[in-house]
């Protein structure tokens, strides 16, 4: 006996919701999932991650953890800061995210806000993440804290 298939437009079957206590109603796709298999500094553990538009026209994007909906950072995307900010790390640095090649790579960085004194609110540039959006994976990069700010302030103007 066979049997024909039709390919059915999408009914919502492979959306996926989440409940984040800073974010509400989360809804995504499986594949928007990004894997960090060495979990990220402090939360090793928490390896799955969704990107969530902050507010439309914003530089900013939240990083929502799938694994605990209590974790989730606010990142941006360090060029956009610091607009001569480049690193160099060793290829063996990033073999956990696979078949990398340059092009593939985001990298992005951990906003720390000041409520009180917005100003003051700063990007780390020492523990920048490098994704690879072929493969939905990445990893938090160490890098030299002589050589870069762990506080970069968000307000300052390029050196």
């Amino acid at each position: 006996m066979r049997v024909c298939l039709q390919p059915r437009p999408n009914d919502g079957l492979g959306t996926m919701k989440l409940i984040s206590e800073k974010l509400g109603e989360i809804h995504y796709q499986e594949d928007e999932v990004i894997v960090f298999p060495e979990g990220l500094l402090g939360f090793p553990q928490e390896r799955r991650y969704v990107f969530v538009n902050h507010r439309e026209e914003s530089p900013f994007k939240w990083l929502q953890c799938l694994d605990d909906p209590s974790l989730s950072f606010v990142v941006i995307n360090p060029l956009l800061v610091k607009p001569d900010y480049r690193i160099e790390v060793d290829k063996k640095d990033l073999a956990v995210l696979k078949d990398v090649t340059a092009a593939q790579i985001a990298i992005w960085t951990l906003v720390s806000f000041s409520p009180d004194t917005p100003e003051e609110s700063s990007t780390n540039l020492v523990g920048p993440l490098a994704i690879n959006h072929g493969t939905r994976l990445g990893k938090q990069l160490v890098l030299d804290p002589e050589k870069y700010d762990l506080r970069y302030p968000i307000s300052r103007k390029n050196d």
